[in-house]
């Protein structure tokens, strides 16, 4: 599967969606559809983690993408998203969505690093 969904093992308020290899809007939708039908299952409002670190696409691309994903994941009101991501391409990324600064929207490299943000945030 182009995008993994699960949710955080140690957040059981937090949804992980990994990317893997070259994922398409058609993956986001279907992504988007299963992390609705999880969130419904808890009576809690939930946070959002999105690891890129094995997503193969340029940032050109995922721009646009991630564009699309976090205005329907904003839309959902979530207490937090985290986005994971190397380094180089984080730089890239936060440039490349400049609203995300105001929407709630966190940078890390690490899943634990990520996991700080939600703690902080509770």
């Amino acid at each position: 599967m182009m995008i993994d969904i699960e949710w955080d093992t140690q957040f059981n308020t937090a949804i992980v969606m990994r990317f893997n290899g070259e994922w398409t809007w058609h993956a986001c939708k279907e992504a988007l559809q299963t992390l609705l039908y999880m969130r419904e299952s808890r009576d809690v409002r939930v946070a959002y983690i999105l690891d890129l670190h094995e997503s193969t696409l340029v940032p050109r691309s995922a721009h646009t993408l991630l564009t699309r994903l976090l205005k329907s994941l904003l839309k959902e009101q979530p207490s937090r998203v985290v986005i994971i991501d190397k380094l180089h391409r984080l730089a890239t990324l936060q440039a490349m969505l400049p609203f995300a600064e105001t929407d709630g929207i966190d940078y890390a490299q690490t899943i634990e690093e990520a996991r700080l943000y939600l703690k902080r945030a509770a």
